[in-house]
């Protein structure tokens, strides 16, 4: 599918494990548009009913590091506290990162995901259409 894609759905409570690792994530009723994605990470931006965007870094598929559970929609959102659970949102998917993979342990996962942070970040940095 090509790039950017928009996925609507409701913020949803998770299992706050990306919370607990260091990166919490906003997790999205997964869609049936989901399913026809390459499963990885994704450099996105979420809308906010209000119009409000927020830059963020994605995550479409199993979690196989973490494997309970449905397939799931997650972003972590860059600089960004606040609660907007059942909140009806839109997200942007707009690069392909890396495709899912199964790390060794959730150290080597955390690692990674702050990796795909930085590149998110150094990519927003780059753009003038950021949130």
């Amino acid at each position: 599918m090509k790039l950017p894609v928009y996925l609507n759905g409701t913020v949803e409570a998770g299992k706050k494990m990306g919370r607990r690792l260091g990166f919490p994530t906003a997790n999205i009723s997964y869609c049936e548009k989901a399913q026809q994605l390459e499963r990885g990470v994704y450099i996105a931006k979420l809308t906010l009913p209000c119009g409000s965007c927020i830059n963020g870094v994605a995550n479409v598929g199993l979690h196989p590091t973490l494997p309970e559970g449905p397939p799931t929609i997650e972003i972590h959102l860059l600089n960004f506290c606040g609660e907007i659970y059942k909140q009806s949102v839109t997200i942007e998917l707009l690069k392909f990162l890396r495709p899912e993979i199964r790390f060794p342990d959730s150290e080597a996962l955390r690692k990674q995901v702050f990796e795909d942070i930085k590149t998110t970040e150094n990519y927003f940095s780059e753009k003038e259409d950021i949130c």
